[in-house]
């Protein structure tokens, strides 16, 4: 047992601070994403010590797929009681937060706000993706694992979600042109 609470440990230190960008971003809710975050620990935890789980090859792919489940639950037992108005200005806040760290992680060059436009026009599948794999860092094979779809499947979802987003970024470049 001693054993398992070492590595459970050492994927938390590793893990956690991912775990919780990522439901930040998914959620747009601080409090909740930090709930949401600590619970899928704790139910990660109580998987290994009720022997629900036997071995974990990748604790990051079985961190995130407890997450993404939740994050499921999560907005399945929400009230309708939100404006689309507020939900888009939460949206908005959360895109820019992460974009502002990331843009300070990794200096990609993109200015911050057409990425974050452009962004929240995609499709939810297609920002979903684009997360896990570009913020997130996932694996495909990771991605695959969380959200149950083949690998082929996201690597065409990803190709696609980058074309999208470069459309976006082409055609508002082009406006800009003629104005």
């Amino acid at each position: 047992m001693k054993k398992i609470e070492e590595k459970f440990e050492k994927a938390y230190d590793l893990y956690a601070k991912d775990i919780l960008r990522h439901v930040y971003f998914r959620l747009h809710n601080k409090q909740a994403a930090e709930d949401l975050t600590q619970e899928t620990f704790f139910k990660a935890w109580q998987s290994l010590a009720l022997g629900k789980t036997k071995e974990i090859k990748n604790f990051r792919a079985f961190f995130y797929k407890i997450a993404h489940n939740l994050i499921i639950d999560y907005y399945r037992s929400k009230k309708p009681d939100i404006s689309l108005e507020k939900l888009e200005e939460e949206q908005i806040e959360a895109v820019a937060a992460v974009a502002a760290e990331q843009e300070r992680e990794a200096d990609l060059g993109i200015e911050k706000e057409k990425l974050e436009k452009h962004l929240h026009e995609l499709k939810e599948e297609y920002r979903q993706i684009l997360v896990m794999r570009f913020i997130d860092d996932l694996k495909v094979a990771e991605i695959s694992e969380i959200i149950g779809k083949t690998k082929t499947n996201v690597r065409v979802t990803i190709h696609r979600a980058l074309a999208s987003l470069r459309k976006e970024m082409e055609n508002d470049l082009n406006v800009k042109k003629y104005v």
